[in-house]
């Protein structure tokens, strides 16, 4: 483990990095973490691999005058399958955003699925995408809105195929 506590042009930075193994494992976690008079900043990230599996996650995070803004990175991987996840949020003078993102490849199974959404003084809007197949079979699924002053809007959308028979 090594670590270091830094304080120059007014800004204090603290670092860390830890690694470690035992016999089929070896992970390393580093963290950075910053803060001066107008703004701080997080990042911690890690590695892990356990024979031939991969993990890897990064959570990373700043804060100023002008926002507030937030990200996560999450990955699990083998030999055949892999699943991901990404999301972010964002807060600022206009309001907030988010979005997110997942993907899994499980042989045979595969899933996406993607969110955003705004929120404003104008309004919110969000929408959410999902689709999935095993062998033969498939679905997805869209659904979406919108809200303002003046109007609520929602729509959504299914369509499969599931042991041979189409739905929508």
């Amino acid at each position: 483990n090594t670590a270091s506590l830094k304080y120059e042009n007014s800004q204090l930075k603290i670092t860390s990095e830890t690694n470690g193994r035992y016999l089929h494992l070896a992970a390393v976690n580093k963290l950075e973490f910053l803060l001066s008079k107008k703004m701080a900043a997080l990042r911690s990230e890690y590695q892990a691999t356990y024979k031939q599996t991969q993990c890897y996650a990064l959570f990373a995070g700043s804060l100023n005058s002008q926002d507030l803004v937030f990200n996560t990175d999450f990955s699990l991987t083998d030999q055949r399958n892999r699943a991901a996840h990404k999301s972010s949020l964002n807060v600022n003078q206009y309001g907030l955003a988010s979005s997110a993102t997942t993907n899994v490849q499980f042989s045979p199974l595969t899933m996406q699925s993607e969110m955003n959404a705004k929120l404003d003084t104008s309004g919110g809007s969000v929408s959410l995408s999902s689709s999935g197949r095993y062998g033969k079979n498939n679905a997805k699924f869209n659904v979406g809105g919108r809200v303002s002053l003046t109007e609520i809007t929602l729509g959504s959308e299914y369509q499969s195929t599931i042991l041979g028979m189409d739905n929508k």
